[in-house]
């Protein structure tokens, strides 16, 4: 049986509902800055695993 690991999970909800075009593409900007970042090599990686629900 394998064992199950504690994590750490950050779950964050946004209700767009009510934003206008700029300001929805402003959120989803910050979101991808948080999830992807530059490797050494200049290449963009996953830094965390996410989930996006529209």
């Amino acid at each position: 049986m394998k064992k199950k690991e504690s994590t750490d999970l950050e779950v964050k909800v946004v209700d767009c509902s009510k934003l206008e075009e700029r300001d929805l593409n402003k959120v989803l900007g910050k979101i991808f800055e948080e999830a992807y970042g530059s490797a050494e090599d200049g290449s963009t990686t996953l830094q965390k695993p996410f989930v996006l629900i529209i």
